[in-house]
């Protein structure tokens, strides 16, 4: 009986540990999103990050080129905006679901790097892919790359442009 009473406990602590680690929609006030590729000069690096007010979010858009030749100069950028908590909300219970979900462990040499991160700040998670938009069904990574191109759309940038999609 004894033995059995510590099983019990210790399958509830389990339980209670697994069901608190997972991040809901409603606590999370900061999300964000980073992109990067080491060999691109326009967009080479891309952050959006988003912060949950009281009565709206605030959408902060930073991206730069690798180098200052003024060709580039439309991809250096630094905006910032407000959107409404409905929009935010809608986002977070997109990203919700990316804790259950079996990243790729791919990487290469060379290639861009996708990272979404959201929490409370105290608690963040993080899902990193290299190169999501290459061979995605395959990867596994459809659903990462719409949330990762969901948030560029919020950040007012073209997904088309950013992961240079064939036809752009």
């Amino acid at each position: 009986m004894k033995k059995l009473k510590i099983v019990i406990t210790f399958l509830l602590v389990i339980n209670s540990v697994h069901t608190f680690s997972q991040q809901t929609n409603k606590s999370i006030n900061y999300i964000c999103y980073r992109y990067s590729h080491s060999m691109r000069i326009p967009y080479s690096e891309v952050t959006i990050e988003i912060f949950k007010k009281q009565k709206y979010a605030i959408v902060k858009v930073r991206s730069k080129a690798a180098n200052n030749d003024k060709q580039w100069e439309y991809s250096k950028i630094k905006n910032e905006f407000k959107v409404d908590l409905k929009t935010f909300e809608k986002l977070t219970k997109k990203l919700v679901p990316l804790q259950t979900i079996e990243l790729d462990k791919g990487m290469g040499f060379d290639g861009t790097n996708s990272e979404i991160e959201f929490g409370n700040g105290n608690k963040n998670f993080k899902y990193n892919a290299w190169t999501p938009e290459l061979n995605t069904d395959k990867r596994g990574l459809n659903y990462f790359l719409d949330c990762c191109k969901e948030l560029i759309l919020l950040g007012k940038l073209d997904p088309k442009e950013i992961f240079r999609e064939k036809g752009t």
